[in-house]
C-alpha cells in the first residue's frame, strides 16, 4: 500500500510533549542567566508563602486563609507561565500572569474590605475593583495588568498570522507557524517574558506583606510574621522599580507584533 504523506505527520504527542520539550531545552539553554534570575525571584515570593506556613503564621481564620490560598494560587500561575514561556507560547503565558495579578490583588482586597469579601464569598466579585483597590499598594499593577489585557486576554491581530512586508516591498506576507519541532523565538521575546514574570512575582509579594504581615515591633523597616517571632526583610519596592524600568526600556515587542499590519478588510 503506496505510503500517505499525512502518515509521515508527527503523532499528537510528539506535537503536545516532544516537540516543546525540545524548545523548553533549548530556551533554557540560551537563556541560562535570566532564567536563573527569574527563579530567584519567584524564590522569593514561594519562600514567604512556605515560612508562613512551617513558622504557624496566623493565616488560619477568614479572610486570612482564603486571601493565603489565592496567593498560593498566584504563584502557582507564574510558575506555569514560566513554563509556558519556555515553550515560547507567549500569549499563553500572559494569560496566566494576569491571573496571577489578579488572585493576588484579590487577596490583598477581600483582607482589607468587607464588602469585597461579602461578594467573593457569594461569587459576585469583580476582579477589576481589585487591581484598583492594589494600585494603592502598587501604582503599576493597573497599567500592566490593562496591558497584558490588551495584548493577550482579548483576541486580536496579533493572536492571528505574523505579517511581515514582502521580499518586493510591495506588500506584506502572513505566517502561521505551527511548531513541529523547536519554536522559534522572536527578537527580544524571552527576555521580555522573563522580565514580566520576575516583575509580577515582585507585585505580588508586596501584596503579600501588606496583606499578610505587619511591621516588626523589634527592627525598623521589618516585617514580622502575625502570630510568630520570627521578622523578613526584603527589598521588594526596589525590585518592583528595577523591574519595571528595564521592561520599559526594551523594544516593544508586543506592540510591534499586534501593529504590524496585515492585508486590508472589509467586514460584510
Amino acid at each position: 500500500m503506496k505510503k500517505r504523506l499525512i502518515d509521515e505527520l508527527p503523532d499528537i504527542a510528539y506535537y503536545a510533549f516532544d516537540a516543546r520539550a525540545k524548545t523548553a531545552a533549548e530556551f533554557r539553554g540560551k537563556n541560562a542567566d535570566l532564567v536563573e534570575d527569574t527563579l530567584s525571584e519567584l524564590n522569593r515570593l514561594y519562600t514567604a508563602e512556605m515560612a508562613s506556613v512551617m513558622y504557624g503564621a496566623d493565616i488560619s481564620a477568614t479572610p486570612r486563609f482564603d486571601a493565603f490560598a489565592l496567593f498560593v494560587r498566584a504563584l502557582e500561575a507564574l510558575v506555569s507561565s514560566l513554563h509556558l514561556a519556555t515553550h515560547r507560547q507567549a500569549g499563553e503565558s500572559l494569560v496566566l500572569m494576569r491571573l496571577s495579578l489578579e488572585s493576588a490583588a484579590t487577596a490583598a482586597h477581600i483582607c482589607s474590605c468587607k464588602k469585597a469579601l461579602a461578594q467573593y464569598g457569594k461569587f459576585t466579585y469583580k476582579s477589576t475593583s481589585a487591581i484598583s483597590n492594589a494600585k494603592k499598594i502598587v501604582p503599576i499593577i493597573g497599567e500592566l495588568w490593562g496591558s497584558i489585557s490588551t495584548m493577550a486576554v482579548h483576541v486580536n491581530l496579533g493572536h492571528g498570522p505574523y505579517y511581515q512586508p514582502s521580499e518586493d516591498g510591495e506588500g506584506t506576507v502572513g505566517t502561521i507557524e505551527v511548531p513541529l519541532a523547536e519554536k522559534r523565538s522572536a527578537p527580544g521575546q524571552d527576555e521580555i517574558m522573563l522580565t514580566l514574570i520576575s516583575l509580577i512575582s515582585n507585585i505580588d509579594l508586596r501584596l503579600f506583606e501588606e496583606t499578610l504581615m505587619e511591621k516588626s515591633p523589634a527592627y525598623d523597616g521589618w516585617l514580622q510574621m502575625p502570630g510568630t517571632q520570627h521578622s523578613y526583610v526584603c527589598p521588594t519596592e526596589e525590585l518592583i522599580s528595577k523591574y519595571h524600568d528595564k521592561l520599559v526600556r526594551m523594544p516593544d515587542f508586543f506592540e510591534a507584533q499586534s501593529s504590524t499590519p496585515g492585508p486590508e478588510r472589509s467586514a460584510e
